[in-house]
């Protein structure tokens, strides 16, 4: 008997872990959104010093993501100063990127109305 409910809490616990893992797994990935390659619009690059202390803002040329308008980095994020590099170097060799982005409202840019999303990562 004991046997049978060792079992029994095996499978069970199996059960609620793969349930589990795969409701994250959906609730990650709904927020993700990817646009690109393409080339960024240089003249819509902003820095704005009364929205984060110099939060970015960004459209790209060919922009697929009907929910984002356009993109932004956040000044206070540990890889904003790489991110930052890498979108001046495609805008001055005008070379291709792509972004990968959240577009949950909540990650919306507060300085617009439009919806801009929060960069997650940037590929070259």
């Amino acid at each position: 008997m004991l046997d049978h409910a060792r079992c029994y809490i095996h499978k069970l616990a199996a059960v609620v872990v793969f349930i589990g893992s795969y409701c994250f797994c959906t609730v990650a990935q709904a927020a993700d959104v990817s646009a690109g390659p393409s080339t960024v619009l240089s003249q819509s690059m902003f820095s704005y010093s009364s929205y984060g202390n110099g939060d970015v803002v960004f459209q790209l040329t060919n922009n697929p993501v009907s929910q984002c308008f356009g993109f932004w980095l956040r000044a206070s994020d540990p890889g904003f100063k790489n991110n930052l590099a890498i979108l001046l170097s495609v805008i001055q060799t005008q070379g291709q990127i792509k972004v990968n982005a959240d577009d949950t409202s909540a990650n919306h840019w507060s300085g617009s109305t439009t919806a801009y999303c929060i960069v997650t990562s940037l590929q070259l």
